[in-house]
């Protein structure tokens, strides 16, 4: 085998594309088993682990070893797989073999692009049970008008649960909870997620590789099950396609509205008065609060609490922490104390689901271990709370110029002793598919109905 994982490679390839794509899978592969800045699991030496045992602010520093040596045999194997089949594969085959190869890690942190250039339109709102997931269409071509809250089964006659079960092997992920996300609502944004990307389709054998075409089968609201040939649109030419969302007779960004986490995507976060005052809403939309914009963050949230507090009628904060893929965790380090500072009673909500990942996940255990009185609703959250790797950025494949995300350095534990895979709230509530039919936010709807204390 041409590849040895030492640090001496002889390249094999001499024509110019095969030449590039060994470029790439090299690189990659060096990038994940360098000796100082490689994957845990794949170095062979104690890595720092952060262990917040009685604080939220400090850590205890300990080093312990990741490194599973079958684990770092099998990623050689497909690195070499992948190098000896280079002639036989297109860029995109190339790029979804890397993808597999780092998906074997089982680290949300640690992936590589599932490109989507061409895509099926047919956004999709997944409704979740303790057991289930089901897909239904929340946006799409206007064409296809038709199938908007309909559920999805199947693609070319294959069930979205056997699509799935396909897709599973190229998806990095700690949790079930992750790899549905991933899976179904994309990294990326709209119109990325991994079931609807035509390209990833072709590689897992739904369509056929020269096919830009398929047959999607839906069944409505009513029990009627029917079938619409889609065709894929280039991502160049999404901009020139009529989208119609599907809205409520009676949706609006009300107190319990589907769309109020949605009324302000650019912002970092924001607030919002609910319920007469007496409901102080925070949204974050990112964990990716800057260090110059910490003290900010606190400055705002806490005039907004202040202001909450002189309307006499404050009786509970929310912070919604939903669709949260994380970010840098700083800003523990004032959101905390501040919720210690509350001087009114009043009940403390922090809400999290499947998308809510590493920093917002980190944030609400720490928060459920040090604030006062917090209580966690909604659905089981995206990433465990122990082994969370630190992201090393800035690395692109030298040729195809796409980003690639690989933990590094050693690994968080934020609630010694959890035995969950994942955060769990404390009082669980999913979106329910009758809610989302009247625009209802149900975890939102089931909080303003409790009674104040």
């Amino acid at each position: 085998m041409p590849y040895k994982g030492d640090g001496n490679y002889n390249y094999i390839y001499a024509e110019e594309r095969n030449r590039e794509r060994e470029e790439d899978v090299v690189y990659l592969a060096n990038t994940f088993l360098n000796a100082i800045n490689g994957h845990p699991k794949l170095i062979d030496h104690n890595c720092k682990y952060l262990v917040y045992n009685n604080s939220f602010f400090y850590s205890d520093q300990d080093y312990v070893s990741f490194y599973d040596a079958n684990l770092r045999t099998e990623f050689i194997s497909r690195i070499n797989k992948i190098i000896l089949s280079i002639p036989q594969k297109t860029d995109m085959e190339v790029l979804f073999s890397l993808a597999e190869t780092v998906a074997i890690l089982k680290d949300g942190h640690s992936f590589v692009p599932l490109v989507a250039r061409e895509a099926f339109m047919f956004d999709i709102l997944p409704i979740y049970t303790d057991s289930t997931v089901t897909c239904y269409v929340n946006s799409t071509d206007r064409k296809y008008e038709k199938c908007l809250t309909a559920r999805l089964d199947a693609i070319n006659g294959i069930s979205v649960d056997g699509i799935l079960e396909r897709l599973r092997p190229l998806i990095s992920y700690e949790s079930e909870q992750w790899f549905f996300q991933c899976a179904l609502r994309g990294l990326f944004g709209k119109w990325t997620a991994p079931l609807t990307n035509c390209n990833l389709l072709r590689y897992i054998g739904i369509i056929a590789a020269d096919e830009n075409r398929a047959i999607f089968t839906f069944t409505n609201s009513d029990g009627d099950t029917f079938d619409i040939e889609a065709e894929a649109v280039k991502f160049s030419s999404i901009e020139m396609i009529d989208i119609v969302e599907y809205s409520s007779e009676t949706d609006a960004v009300s107190d319990i509205s589907l769309k109020l986490m949605h009324s302000d995507d650019l912002s970092l976060y924001w607030h919002k008065l609910l319920d007469d005052g007496s409901t102080l809403y925070v949204r974050i939309n990112t964990g990716s609060v800057p260090e110059s914009e910490v003290y900010l963050f606190e400055d705002n949230l806490r005039e907004a609490i202040s202001d909450a507090e002189i309307s006499g009628s404050l009786n509970r904060i929310i912070l919604d922490f939903r669709q949260n893929s994380g970010g840098y965790p700083g800003f523990r380090r004032v959101l905390i104390p501040l919720l210690n500072s509350i001087d009114v009673p009043c009940e403390k909500y922090i809400l999290i689901d499947e998308g809510s990942y590493s920093t917002s996940i980190i944030i609400p255990a720490l928060a459920k271990r040090f604030a006062n009185d917090i209580t966690l609703v909604g659905a089981p959250g995206g990433s465990p709370t122990n082994e969370i790797f630190s992201i090393y950025e800035g690395t692109k494949l030298p040729n195809l110029k796409f980003n690639i995300s690989q933990g590094h350095d050693g690994g968080w534990n934020v609630w010694p002793g959890y035995t969950e895979d994942t955060l769990m709230p404390d009082e669980v509530v999913y979106q329910t598919y009758e809610d989302y039919l009247n625009g209802i936010d149900t975890v939102l709807a089931y909080i303003c109905r409790q009674t104040h204390n």
